[in-house]
């Protein structure tokens, strides 16, 4: 028998229909009149709870219903683009609403053969149940019921802490309320990876929780690209709209800042300003963060509620950088050309910088093979190369991956040269020669890099930035004057 999909919207009027389409479908595959009952009974209930819990009350939507006809019986999809569900969430959860989630979760447990149910990202949320006609019955066990754990294990008396593993789900919920399905990392819609992030220390959540409703209605967190590194990016920041305007991020940042990152003794906390308008930056400034690279076209065009943006164009992003823990004095090795600049990037940010004078600088390296790590991000449709050491064969190696990511089209390439190598200042005007411009100083792969920038068959309007700080605007002004002399060269 063929496969059926329905649409229909979250409304409990419409679900008759899928479930007398199910009765009928299950008729037709061969089950038995008890098994068709308690099976859509079951359905019925699942519908109506699944838009109890994953909607907003007024929030109009559709749902997905596929039936398939699987070897020995049926299989049943249900999809929706509601609030992320999480499974563990459900199982361990005493809250109202998903406690009758569970409810029917257990029950559906003992009357199909399989159950899954989670979030997929932007792909909304998805449910499978299949049953078979002649099922192998097996007893299970639901090992959380005697470790529940509730929103009530918050302490309410504080207003901002740390969050657990426990609340990835609560975090997914904050970030569809803020966003729905715009929110541009993934990640964030899928509690398991929220989870795991947080397991590894790769994900350390802060959020601000309203004392008389015990939930998170703020949240902010520091990233780190991989356990280990030294500097964290500060953000996936989101607040309920309606808990706007009492300075939750904040307060949220300044314990993060304050708190977390000097007891990890982090060397320094970084955010991404959107340049579309000055109000991210401030937001930085304000917490004590310094301009030190922008990076031109680094996102989709980005849109904001309440404000006016013509002419819209890939968002541009500026690197504010707080050092943490500042070493005595550092040895760089500046290429000439942006001597000056990259060393009033470094006094800007506190550094004490030691201008190095190697002696191996005009002979070739030791190492036969340059090692190149390439990471890719197709959201963004942005692609990073870090340069890990130099080798004899860096030009061909790097001309080779350049050359396939612009094939890939994408949008912005980043070159990432560590500063404390003496090949970065021998090097860099090579790589300006392929089409790279200077964009500024970043910290990571626990270095400080010089990163220069490419784009992809583009003409960027500088005008249209909006830069908060004297310092910003004048980095902007020699970024500008950069791509200039590269795209004039190409011509």
């Amino acid at each position: 028998m063929k496969p059926v999909q329905i649409k229909i919207y979250n409304n409990p009027e419409s679900i008759s229909i899928c479930k007398h389409a199910l009765k009928e479908y299950c008729h037709i595959i061969g089950f038995k009149s008890w098994e068709i009952h308690k099976l859509t009974v079951l359905f019925e209930d699942l519908l109506n709870q699944l838009i109890k819990c994953t909607f907003i009350d007024g929030q109009d939507g559709e749902i997905i219903i596929d039936y398939s006809n699987i070897e020995g019986g049926i299989e049943i999809k249900i999809n929706d683009f509601g609030i992320p569900l999480d499974e563990e969430t459900i199982l361990s959860n005493d809250g109202d609403g998903e406690n009758e989630l569970r409810r029917i979760y257990n029950i559906l447990n003992e009357v199909v053969d399989e159950v899954k149910i989670g979030a997929k990202g932007y792909k909304g949320n998805e449910v499978v149940l299949r049953k078979l006609l002649k099922p192998k019955r097996r007893h299970k066990v639901n090992s959380h019921e005697k470790e529940e754990v509730g929103l009530d294990s918050i302490n309410a008396v504080s207003e901002v802490k740390l969050l657990d593993t426990h609340l990835a789900a609560d975090i997914s919920r904050l970030a569809y309320i803020a966003y729905h399905y715009s929110y541009p990392y993934e990640d964030i819609y899928i509690p398991e990876r929220i989870r795991e992030k947080m397991k590894k220390d790769m994900l350390i959540s802060v959020g601000a929780v309203v004392d008389d409703i015990k939930k998170v209605v703020s949240h902010s967190a520091l990233s780190f690209n991989k356990p280990g590194d030294k500097t964290a990016e500060l953000g996936v920041a989101f607040t309920d709209p309606n808990y706007r305007g009492h300075g939750f991020i904040n307060k949220i940042w300044t314990y993060l800042i304050e708190k977390i990152a000097r007891e990890k003794e982090l060397f320094g906390v970084y955010a991404m300003a959107v340049c579309t308008h000055p109000y991210s930056q401030k937001a930085c400034h304000k917490m004590g963060m310094k301009d030190s690279a922008l990076l031109v076209s680094r996102a989709p065009v980005i849109e904001f509620e309440s404000i006016d943006i013509s002419n819209a164009q890939r968002e541009s992003i500026m690197i504010a950088l707080k050092i943490m823990d500042k070493p005595p004095q550092v040895v760089y090795y500046p290429p000439k050309h942006h001597k000056k600049m990259i060393l009033e990037i470094a006094g800007h940010l506190g550094l004490d910088v030691n201008v190095g004078k190697h002696p191996l600088l005009h002979l070739e390296t030791q190492h036969n093979y340059a090692n190149i790590e390439v990471k890719t991000d197709k959201v963004f449709s942005i692609a990073k190369i870090y340069i890990i050491h130099f080798g004899k064969n860096i030009q061909n190696e790097l001309a080779v991956e350049f050359h396939k990511l612009k094939g890939q089209r994408f949008e912005s390439i980043y070159l990432y040269l560590d500063l404390a190598d003496y090949h970065t200042e021998k090097y860099t005007k090579h790589f300006e020669s392929l089409g790279f411009f200077f964009a500024g100083l970043m910290h990571e792969h626990n270095r400080m890099n010089l990163v220069l920038q490419y784009l992809n068959n583009q003409n960027y309007n500088f005008s249209l930035l909006k830069i908060d700080s004297d310092f910003g605007k004048k980095l902007m002004k020699y970024v500008e004057v950069e791509c200039k002399k590269v795209s004039e060269f190409n011509n």
